[in-house]
């Protein structure tokens, strides 16, 4: 998270005035990081009948 809030490492290729640096306290990390982990369904990630979508 520290490297997204300093801005990140922009590519040459890329226009780097889309990426700017914005602060983040030590709540605003954990709440985002518990936000994440909230988004992981390790349920559906691990269950080997949706591990190859060309199966019949």
């Amino acid at each position: 998270m520290d490297q997204y809030a300093s801005g990140a490492a922009v590519h040459p290729a890329k226009d780097g005035t889309l990426i700017r640096p914005f602060s983040m306290n030590a709540q605003d990390k954990e709440d985002m990081l518990n936000f994440l982990m909230a988004l992981t369904d390790r349920d559906f990630t691990s269950d080997p009948r949706f591990s190859n979508p060309f199966r019949n």
